[in-house]
C-alpha cells in the first residue's frame, strides 16, 4: 500500500459506514426483530474479503486499489463493527 487515494477512501467509507445504514434500512424495512436482526445488522459492518483483491488480480483489474481497499477497511473494521455491535445492542435489545 504506497498511497491512499480517493477511491479507496470512498470505497471504504461507503463499505464501513453507508453499508450498515442500508442494512439497518432494509431491517427496519423488513421489520425483522431480535437476535435476528442483530446479525444482519453487524453482518452490514464487515469489511472487504480478500477474494475481491484476489479476482482483482487473477483479471488484472486494478488490483493494487483493491488489496488497498482490503487492508483498509480491514484495519478500520476494529472500530467501526465496535461501534455498530453497541448500537445493535441499543436498536434491537
Amino acid at each position: 500500500m504506497k498511497s491512499i487515494s480517493k477511491i479507496v477512501i470512498f470505497s471504504s467509507l461507503f463499505k464501513l459506514v453507508l453499508s450498515p445504514m442500508v442494512g439497518l434500512g432494509v431491517i427496519l424495512l423488513l421489520q425483522i426483530e431480535g437476535t435476528i436482526a442483530q446479525a444482519l445488522f453487524i453482518s452490514s459492518a464487515f469489511p472487504s474479503n480478500r477474494s475481491a483483491s484476489l479476482l482483482a488480480l487473477d483479471y488484472d483489474n486494478y488490483p493494487e486499489i483493491a488489496s488497498s481497499i482490503v487492508i483498509l477497511t480491514t484495519l478500520s473494521s476494529c472500530f467501526t463493527v465496535a461501534i455498530v455491535i453497541y448500537l445493535s445492542k441499543l436498536i434491537f435489545p
